[in-house]
């Protein structure tokens, strides 16, 4: 009996994450690497939490937005001119071109 229930919650959880895995491949993370001078960064990411996120939001399509900044390098030397990453996460390729 035990057999049957752990096998019934398997299947069930297979085509859960088959659904999630489907939703998760349509969507698009175009990244845009921006060189931004050190002592504007604080201006830069005022700009984008005051500015750019409420812009972004009402975009057909919109799911996510992250800037991120470069740090050390774990191996090798980071990026001398490029130091933060606009990350965006858009449901398609259609979306994000209208």
């Amino acid at each position: 009996m035990k057999r049957r229930v752990a096998l019934q919650s398997i299947l069930t959880a297979g085509a859960f994450s088959a659904f999630a895995d489907a939703a998760t491949r349509a969507a698009i993370q175009p990244h845009t690497v921006l060189e931004v001078k050190l002592d504007a960064e604080k201006q830069l990411l005022a700009h984008f939490e005051k500015l750019f996120l409420p812009w972004i939001k009402k975009a057909p399509g919109f799911i996510d937005a992250k800037l991120l900044q470069s740090g050390k390098a774990n191996i090798g030397t980071a990026p001398e001119r490029y130091n933060n990453r606009l990350v965006q996460t858009l449901a398609s390729e259609e979306l994000r071109e209208k």
